[in-house]
């Protein structure tokens, strides 16, 4: 009876989620050395071979750079290297890479870029955070219910039996070539399907994220809530005094930052306000991932500094870092990335082959065979 009413809950999580799994799987495919593309692609754009005179302000960069789409831009990233361009980022649309010294858009490897950026939105949110994200969300959970019940079903009665369910068979025909071979790949890709779909979760959800930190015995970060601006709030008071209050000064919030800045630092953030009364934040990195440290400069709506927040390095800080290299494979290089392509690729068989067996059971059986079964 157990394993009955576990194989019906495989074959519904299975059918529900086969489509969104085999599009993720897909993408994850794709996807799997995206960064050893891009760095290749994007090598020129990332260098400055011969600087000339002195280095424009940031505002200027993004106003030469995005044009119109000034507006449009999250964040600017700043290398302490001279000989490093300007990176001017919108959100996850795209990335501009400037020259410092003469505002020239370097644009070597743009286009492929762009294109990884747009395949991962299909792969996290189907392209809409509010329902592809949601829909992502939902099929990683169920991804995990599927490793657990496909265990337990595919567990045989006999240890006996184990060798004919452990390796996929050729020479099979129909419905005993699907059943084989979803069991066989099953079995073989469960331990790193485990992993992409407990990752996956974490990413996906708040609430997941909040248990991983837990089980480190660390808190979970709290996001930044706009500050109320009312007439007794400092913003208020300077407005009618008649200060001017910039929408975004670049180069302003950098030069306040730098003031702050921790000794050795590689690279600088720049995010712009996500609400109204909040400021910009200046993340300082001083090594690289998974876990950077460095801190960063939080500065006040009208662009002073407010505080600094060193880098968080608890046991729960690591973990989240450590969770997005742990679900592409990159935590383990190129072996890692090879091994989590192959389990996107098995992903596509299992899915294939549950619906094949489905489309069998439902509509190329009898009446009396399908009344006999959900009996």
């Amino acid at each position: 009876m157990l394993r009955k009413t576990l194989f019906w809950i495989h074959l519904g999580a299975g059918l529900l989620t086969a489509l969104p799994l085999a599009a993720m799987a897909l993408t994850g495919i794709l996807l799997s050395f995206e960064s050893q593309i891009v760095e290749v692609a994007t090598r020129e754009s990332r260098q400055v071979l011969s600087p000339q005179g002195t280095r424009l302000p940031l505002d200027t960069l993004v106003a030469r750079s995005a044009g119109e789409r000034a507006d449009k831009v999250t964040a600017v990233v700043f290398q302490a290297d001279p000989l490093r361009t300007v990176e001017v980022r919108m959100g996850k649309e795209a990335t501009l890479r400037v020259d410092p010294w003469s505002g020239e858009t370097k644009a070597q490897g743009a286009a492929i870029e762009a294109a990884f950026g747009w395949v991962e939105r299909i792969h996290r949110w189907f392209g809409s955070r509010e329902i592809g994200g949601m829909i992502t969300g939902v099929s990683v959970l169920l991804c995990l219910v599927l490793t657990c019940t496909g265990l337990v079903l595919w567990w045989p009665r006999k240890l006996a039996g184990l060798r004919n369910v452990v390796w996929p068979k050729r020479g099979l025909r129909a419905k005993a070539r699907d059943w084989q071979w979803h069991n066989a790949v099953g079995i073989l890709a469960l331990p790193l399907l485990v992993v992409i779909a407990l990752t996956g979760t974490v990413m996906s959800w708040k609430w997941a994220e909040g248990v991983l930190y837990a089980a480190a015995g660390a808190e979970a970060p709290r996001r930044a809530q706009a500050k109320p601006i009312g007439k007794e709030g400092a913003m208020k008071d300077r407005e009618a005094k008649g200060i001017h209050i910039p929408d975004k000064n670049w180069q302003g919030w950098m030069d306040t930052a730098l003031a702050h800045a921790p000794q050795g630092w590689t690279s600088a953030w720049i995010s712009a306000p996500q609400k109204p009364g909040l400021g910009a934040s200046v993340n300082f990195r001083t090594n690289v991932e998974p876990v950077p440290s460095g801190g960063t400069a939080v500065l006040t709506p009208l662009g002073g500094f407010e505080a600094w927040k060193p880098a968080r390095i608890d046991f729960g800080t690591r973990l989240r870092f450590m969770v997005k290299p742990l679900h592409t494979g990159e935590l383990f290089g190129w072996v890692g990335q090879l091994a989590m392509a192959l389990a996107s690729v098995a992903t596509l068989l299992l899915a294939w082959t549950g619906v094949a067996m489905s489309w069998r059971r439902f509509f190329k059986r009898s009446r009396s065979d399908f009344a006999r079964d959900i009996s």
